[in-house]
Formats: C-alpha cells, sequence, structure tokens
C-alpha cells in the first residue's frame, strides 16, 4: 500500500509518523516483535542503513514482524524492500528482549551474506553501504552498536 505513495510524499510523512508511532507504543505497552541483520559481501564489508526518520545515525537493516510472520521471513522482506538484497546463509545469532517506546520488544539478530549490491529505497532510507569491517561508520546508533557487539561476540564463540 506504501508503495502507491510517490517517494517524496512519502519521505515527508515518515519523521511525523515515526514521532506518532513513538507515543502510541508509550501508550499501549504492546509487546513489539522485530528483526536486524549484520550482512556482509563478498568482501566481507558490512551493510549500514541511514533511515529517513529518526536520529540521523548509521544503522543495521531491519523492522518491525507482521503478525504470524515468522523473523526469518521478516529479516528477508525488510532487506529485500529496504536495500533490494537477498540473503544468503541467514543464522539467527540472538534473541534480545528489550524495552522500546515503553513497550517490551523481542528483537531477533541475524548474520547473513548478500551477493548484490545495496540500495537504499529512497522511502524509509536515505543511504545504504558497504563498509570494512575494521572501519565503521560514525555515528553508529546505540542499538546497531549493541547489535555489532554481540555479532563479534558470536564470532569468537564460533568454532
Amino acid at each position: 500500500m506504501f508503495r502507491l505513495i510517490p517517494p517524496s510524499l512519502h519521505r515527508l510523512i515518515l519523521p511525523p509518523a515515526f514521532a506518532l508511532r513513538h507515543y502510541w507504543r508509550k501508550l499501549r505497552k504492546i509487546e513489539l516483535f522485530g528483526v536486524v541483520a549484520i550482512l556482509r559481501d563478498q568482501q566481507d564489508r558490512v551493510l549500514f542503513v541511514r533511515h529517513n526518520y529518526g536520529p540521523q545515525v548509521w544503522s543495521i537493516p531491519g523492522g518491525g514482524m507482521k503478525p504470524q510472520e515468522a523473523p526469518e521471513e521478516a529479516i528477508a522482506r525488510e532487506v529485500l524492500e529496504e536495500v533490494g538484497c537477498s540473503i544468503l546463509g541467514l543464522r539467527l545469532i540472538d534473541t534480545i528482549r528489550s524495552e522500546l517506546s515503553g513497550s517490551p520488544h523481542t528483537m531477533y539478530l541475524f548474520t547473513g551474506t548478500i551477493n548484490e549490491l545495496p540500495r537504499a529505497d529512497k522511502r524509509e532510507l536515505s543511504d545504504a553501504r558497504l563498509f570494512p569491517a575494521s572501519s565503521m561508520p560514525t555515528p553508529i546508533g546505540k542499538q546497531a552498536q549493541m547489535c555489532l557487539d554481540r555479532w563479534r561476540e558470536s564470532m569468537r564463540r564460533a568454532p
């Protein structure tokens, strides 16, 4: 449905919609479920994105889960919608329970590989870029940094 709205109008309504959603969640306190992924390409670079709403920081791709949607389906859908890439070798790293906008939040953290060059959708995302793992962009959002730390920890534990 949102694809019927012209991209320029979509970008215009996202910031107030983001703020309204934050307050709605604080009021309702309904349980939220989301997905994020640390994605690398064949050169071992990590995919980061910038949103057209919220804090202007670098983040990792992801989003909310639809009702009855499996986490693996949700992250595949979000990455395809946002950057036009399919994920290979998808693997769950961690399930993180926290609070988001005053609501309980369960986030599934995945890792995987992409073979295509990512392209920001220019609706939700203003930018999508690959960065060497040794040279991450700045500033990185708090949630993305936490996920990167968990990803690095999982890499150290892997055989």
